[in-house]
């Protein structure tokens, strides 16, 4: 379970992108493509329940400000219902 942030700014512009999960800092490298600036990063190895994001990006001239605050809850697939075998 990825989120995603796409930038629509020239390629060169962002170097890198700094995630704040849970007021702990990862750096990540973003993904570039003609036109577009993408950062992914997986959630997978979250645990589950409620989490706050910031993100922020920078380049050679400086860093921006980070995002305001976002929440994502990360939680087990819900079990489908009605689904049985019949004997």
């Amino acid at each position: 379970m990825p989120f995603l942030v796409a930038d629509p700014q020239p390629d060169t512009e962002v170097d890198h992108y700094i995630i704040e999960l849970d007021s702990v800092i990862i750096p990540h490298d973003p993904e570039t493509s003609p036109g577009f600036v993408r950062l992914h990063y997986d959630v997978s190895g979250v645990t589950d329940g409620l989490h706050t994001v910031r993100v922020k990006s920078g380049n050679m001239w400086g860093e921006s400000a980070f995002t305001d605050p976002f929440d994502f809850t990360k939680a087990l697939p819900p079990v489908p219902t009605g689904i049985g075998l019949e004997i």
